[in-house]
């Protein structure tokens, strides 16, 4: 469920009069997919405001839907260093359909990247500041200070925007004046980023109810009411379920932050492993210095024996 629904694109809306309802049920059916990554790369690399890159990858990463960006402050970001990503509060207005969900790291460098570009331009950013603001000339200061929030249709506009007029991913349709609808229908809705993030979720491993819950659903049955995980349950999972960070890499969109994130993890088990070994090696040099010592010590009482004896030592030689 959710507390709204922005999967039905106005433009793209027809009239399917002339289909029966079997023939329209498979027609949706078969266009109903999610962009690949490489078509969120596209988009990505299109866009020209920083603020459609942040959408589109709040949207992929983090599965929220649309109508839940507009409203988002600083305060219901929360940044989690361990991880480079942003724990994120939504609805934090209702305590009815509040949650929690998590952006992926390559989402919270742009994010990052965006706020310090207004600081810079002068404003003061506190946790009452929207996460998405309207445009501002940085040279008006009254303007820098008194940012607003954009709203829901400037989010779907830039969106559009980018699968339109940069990406071609999404075709203008016709109008038929005399049948009144649109001709045709684009193979994917304008936010079905939201279906990449379920279905790279899933392919990753994430424990289903998880993924469920971090895009903001209500869990079917008695589950919705006793099924009640932390938030660093979501994010880490347990050891039978798997959470938030097991997904990071699937849900990454430039291969180069995947790539990197690849040769990160790489690299620290090759470094676990070169401590184990270290450890291990160490372990034995200290085993051997003790034998040693050991032996040295019982070589020396031996040779304090013969000599309290009279017997010599080892090496002397005997004339008979």
């Amino acid at each position: 469920m959710y507390l709204c629904d922005e999967d039905n694109d106005d433009d793209d809306n027809h009239n399917s009069n002339n289909k029966t309802e079997l023939e329209t049920k498979e027609q949706e059916e078969e266009d109903d997919r999610p962009y690949t990554r490489e078509e969120i790369q596209t988009m990505l690399k299109t866009a020209n405001d920083i603020r459609s890159k942040i959408i589109i990858l709040l949207i992929s990463s983090s599965g929220i839907r649309m109508g839940a960006i507009p409203s988002l402050k600083l305060g219901n970001l929360v940044k989690i260093e361990k991880y480079g990503l942003y724990q994120i509060t939504v609805y934090h207005n209702s305590k009815k359909h509040n949650y929690k969900t998590f952006c992926s790291p390559e989402c919270a460098s742009i994010i990052d990247s965006y706020l310090n570009y207004r600081r810079h331009a002068g404003e003061t950013l506190n946790n009452q500041s929207p996460l998405l603001r309207e445009r501002f000339n940085p040279a008006d200061t009254f303007k820098v200070n008194n940012p607003k929030h954009i709203g829901t249709g400037l989010v779907k506009y830039l969106v559009n925007e980018v699968l339109t007029k940069y990406s071609a991913l999404k075709q203008k349709l016709e109008y038929d004046y005399e049948n009144k609808r649109k001709v045709g229908k684009n193979s994917t809705m304008m936010t079905h980023a939201l279906k990449f993030f379920d279905t790279e979720s899933r392919k990753a491993g994430m424990y289903p109810d998880f993924v469920e819950l971090l895009m903001g659903h209500k869990l079917p049955g008695v589950r919705s009411h006793y099924f009640k995980p932390e938030t660093n349950t979501l994010l880490e999972g347990t050891a039978e379920c798997k959470g938030y960070i097991h997904a990071i890499n699937d849900l990454t969109i430039n291969e180069e932050n995947r790539l990197t994130k690849v040769v990160k993890e790489l690299k620290e088990k090759d470094d676990y492993k070169n401590y184990i070994i270290d450890k291990k090696i160490k372990t034995l040099e200290d085993v051997i210095t003790q034998i040693a010592e050991k032996f040295e010590k019982i070589d020396s009482i031996k040779k304090a024996d013969r000599k309290f004896f009279g017997l010599g030592m080892p090496d002397d030689k005997i004339d008979l």
